[in-house]
């Protein structure tokens, strides 16, 4: 009996762990989580939501510094306009923050490989609302 518990909770701890995710912050509720390839380029696109709209635009700038803290970008891009998303290019990756007001929740995609700017905007791997996945 002790040789069956012993082999259930090994079989169970062996599963939760292997569903751990990589997270890109450790802000928000991870919402969805994705591999993609569009392109012949590869993504990790993830998903947060948060409760209110304050505190997903709040987050939206705390993810940007957090990301850049530790690894200096080599190109940046962002929307002065109304800071609804932000590209980073770095040394091994290209990192894009999209922010989704009405739907308060905020998308991030890292690229497995390093890449321009302008290639990762052209294959646009954010997921889509009309589609949830």
């Amino acid at each position: 009996m002790l040789f069956v518990l012993f082999f259930i909770m090994l079989l169970l701890l062996n599963v939760l762990l292997l569903k751990r995710k990589e997270r890109l912050t450790h802000y928000g509720k991870l919402a969805r989580c994705k591999t993609v390839t569009i392109n012949s380029n590869s993504y990790l696109v993830q998903e947060f939501s948060f409760k209110t709209y304050n505190k997903a635009h709040s987050k939206y700038f705390k993810i940007v510094s957090e990301l850049e803290k530790d690894n200096p970008f080599l190109e940046t891009k962002y929307d002065l306009y109304d800071w609804s998303y932000s590209f980073s290019r770095y040394k091994a990756y290209t990192i894009a923050i999209k922010y989704y007001r009405s739907y308060n929740s905020i998308q991030i995609v890292k690229s497995h490989h390093p890449m321009a700017i302008a290639t990762l905007e052209e294959d646009n791997p954010f997921f889509n609302y009309t589609n949830k996945s």
